[in-house]
């Protein structure tokens, strides 16, 4: 996953983000932090999940009659 554009900052809450195994640690972590902090959080796990959900789709060789139907509606 390569994620561009992202400040010193947000690259440190990402390696921060990718060494907590559960995401009951995650919760707890982000408890610690204030809340800008934890919006930030949130809206980097948001952008790699749907990074990943990017990287399925463009991977996507079966069922290629739905996925065509589907991006016609893009």
């Amino acid at each position: 996953m390569q994620i561009e554009n992202l400040t010193k900052q947000q690259v440190q809450l990402l390696d921060k983000i990718w060494s907590i195994e559960k995401e009951s640690e995650l919760s707890a972590w982000m408890d610690t932090l204030p809340p800008h902090l934890q919006d930030e959080v949130v809206v980097l796990v948001e952008i790699s999940i749907l990074d990943v959900i990017d990287t399925l789709v463009d991977n996507m060789n079966i069922y290629t009659d739905a996925f065509s139907m589907i991006m016609k509606c893009k």
